[in-house]
């Protein structure tokens, strides 16, 4: 049976990918983590599953993907980022890997929680710098204890976790929120990518790279944001 004009003619995530993925500004294993963790987001199993074979193909570790998911995982939730790792390990199991995930590098169980406490303080602050306090202040207000549990379980938990460097990491905290379109949450970000040593035109490749995923008034907006970020440094 032939297909129709429509099904005939229609891309795959990696034929609509492939055109930024070659371009200059952002590496090529920025870009692929950037596609997973908002495919992750956006729960996009077909374009999931080929964005895994692509990265495992380009030796971007299993490892690295689950950091992805993993902090993803902040911004979509528990359902999204199971979905993920189940998708991946199927693809895992189709090209006949066979790993076991590191898992994070901590003290003694007795001393966990102050040590979470301590390694999320200190990114917080790596991130925010002089804005630290007036963050802290305005969510502490909506809710005490949600302070506490970004600082310990966001940021002690998962952001610091050893396996992506954390300019990788905000790059990818970028992407997300600029599919989330929460600006309030994406200019701090932006300005914590720069800080840990993101230059604008690997962030604006980052968010131009999700030009086929987003609405055109997303990837507008964030642009927008990120000229703001880079004066407000």
């Amino acid at each position: 049976m032939a297909q129709s004009g429509s099904q005939a003619t229609r891309k795959s995530f990696r034929d609509k990918a492939e055109e930024h993925y070659e371009k200059r500004g952002l590496v090529k294993r920025a870009r692929l983590l950037v596609w997973i963790a908002v495919l992750t987001l956006l729960g996009r199993s077909s374009a999931l599953r080929e964005a895994f074979h692509w990265a495992l193909q380009r030796r971007v570790t299993a490892d690295e993907i689950r950091e992805a998911i993993l902090q993803t995982f902040l911004f979509a939730g528990y359902p999204r980022a199971i979905h993920a790792f189940e998708v991946l390990d199927e693809v895992l199991d189709e090209r006949g890997v066979t790993d076991v995930p590191q898992t994070d590098r901590t003290p003694p169980r007795a001393g966990l929680r102050a040590f979470f406490r301590r390694r999320g303080r200190e990114l917080f602050q790596e991130i925010y710098r002089h804005d630290t306090e007036l963050v802290v202040n305005r969510i502490g207000r909506f809710q005490p204890e949600f302070m506490d549990w970004i600082i310990e379980d966001a940021y002690g938990k998962v952001l610091s976790r050893p396996y992506l460097d954390l300019k990788t990491r905000e790059i990818l905290s970028v992407a997300l929120l600029t599919a989330l379109k929460l600006p309030r949450q994406l200019t701090p970000h932006m300005r914590g990518a720069l800080r840990a040593g993101a230059k604008p035109r690997e962030l604006r490749c980052a968010i131009l790279q999700l030009d086929f995923l987003l609405a055109k008034d997303s990837i507008e907006k964030a642009l927008v944001r990120l000229e703001r970020a880079e004066t407000t440094l």
